[in-house]
């Protein structure tokens, strides 16, 4: 007999009405149409937690996300509810991560071998550009970026690792590419970003005992920002609930922004026919903004043609009223924001203040009309750790060890510290 862990009346106190409802559905398909500032990754996390308060196994619980800062937010919080002592946990992680370890488990399925490694962004740029030049390719019309990308889209969408149409001169130019390029990945025992999400849904679909062990391991799989996925990720999840059909996605299909990296919002519409039995459960109480804001925002959202009705609401103060400026250029909208930031930030620090831009190249009048007033700012972003170079020479040495035929890791420490080796002598060595 399975016996709780947890008191799952302390797990529900001061969960509003429609987040109990959230909370405590947890036998079949579950939609929950989460509003932002709506409390879903307070939800999520406590529907975890109240599973394993009715005694299930933590193994048995798989939970999706889209980046791996969400998914430590949402390990740490579950960890937290579960109190200190406990040692087992629930499987929390990125879509990505989450191929991997599929990988990872049944690599010899797909013919590579265990240490098979994962070639980043920069990786492909050295792959496909190598490519390209061995093709003859004019690299100014197909750079070796844009042409990645067309790559990227053509297998996302087509939900295939290994074909890609050709129908015009440029697809056949990037279906010619990618060929060698993924007889270069296979040669080299290596996969891509793209692969941890394709190859696990090739062994869903096509080998009968992973898809058994998947579906067997995970009883109860929940999936946020499902907004956010795109067409291979819902085959995989659709897939593998097929036994259990204990599947909850949490998404608003009004904070749908990804459709440029091929996500599909549509996703969201077709989980009710895929799962008829689907119960929904819509989280519309917001805590985050007033509710000068959230009307604002409604009467811009209503538009949309496509999406599930929601109207936000919250119990805070009305608030300011949301102010329009239509400056002439950006010299005055820059000088209009400078203007705003020192005249409110007599009663508070600057800390307090956040300024959004569409693109980077927005930023320019900003930074130089803050700069001039003598305001002090600091822009958020840059680099992340993986991407610096002392970080990717290290990587690539560790690689090396672990697999000496690395070919792009050996080009690009061979000279790290320069050792005087030329391109020729490289190109003979390899």
């Amino acid at each position: 007999m399975k016996r709780g862990i947890l008191n799952r009346e302390e797990l529900l106190a001061g969960l509003n009405e429609a987040q109990r409802e959230a909370v405590t559905t947890t036998s079949g398909p579950l939609l929950i149409l989460a509003g932002a500032g709506s409390g879903k990754t307070r939800v999520i996390t406590h529907r975890i937690a109240y599973l394993m308060a009715m005694g299930e196994e933590p193994e048995s619980i798989l939970a999706l996300t889209f980046t791996n800062k969400a998914a430590q937010e949402m390990r740490e919080r579950v960890m937290h509810l579960l109190g200190q002592g406990w040692r087992r946990s629930p499987f929390l992680s990125t879509f990505h991560s989450f191929g991997l370890w599929v990988l990872r488990r049944f690599a010899h399925h797909m013919d590579y071998s265990l240490d098979f490694n994962v070639y980043d962004d920069s990786d492909q740029l050295v792959v496909v550009r190598d490519i390209l030049k061995e093709l003859n390719v004019d690299d100014k019309r197909f750079t070796p970026r844009g042409v990645l990308a067309a790559m990227s889209r053509a297998r996302v969408a087509q939900g295939d690792p290994d074909e890609l149409a050709a129908e015009g001169d440029w697809e056949r130019v990037v279906a010619q590419v990618y060929q060698q390029y993924r007889e270069f990945l296979r040669l080299h025992n290596a996969v891509d970003f793209d692969d941890l999400i394709l190859l696990p849904l090739k062994l869903l679909e096509e080998d009968e005992l992973v898809r058994n062990f998947l579906q067997k391991r995970f009883c109860y799989i929940m999936v946020d920002e499902y907004q956010d996925t795109n067409t291979p990720q819902y085959r995989i999840v659709r897939i593998m609930a097929e036994k259990h059909r204990n599947l909850c996605v949490v998404g608003d299909d009004d904070q749908a922004i990804y459709s440029w990296r091929g996500a599909d919002v549509r996703n969201i519409f077709l989980f009710e026919r895929d799962f008829p039995e689907a119960k929904v459960v819509r989280l519309e109480e917001n805590y985050r903004s007033t509710q000068t804001i959230l009307e604002v925002a409604w009467h811009v959202v209503k538009e949309n043609t496509l999406r599930k009705e929601k109207r936000l609401y919250t119990s805070k103060p009305k608030g300011e009223p949301v102010v329009l400026y239509v400056a002439r250029d950006e010299r005055d909208e820059a000088n209009y924001v400078a203007s705003k930031i020192q005249e409110l930030s007599r009663e508070r620090p600057l800390s307090h203040f956040a300024v959004f831009y569409r693109t980077n190249a927005q930023s320019r009048p900003l930074e130089e009309t803050l700069a001039r007033r003598g305001i002090s700012y600091r822009v958020v972003g840059g680099l992340r750790f993986y991407d610096r170079r002392e970080v990717k020479d290290v990587v690539a040495y560790l690689r090396l060890v672990e697999n000496p035929d690395d070919v792009l890791a050996f080009r690009r420490v061979v000279n790290v510290p320069r050792r005087g080796i030329g391109d020729k002598t490289v190109e003979r060595v390899l």
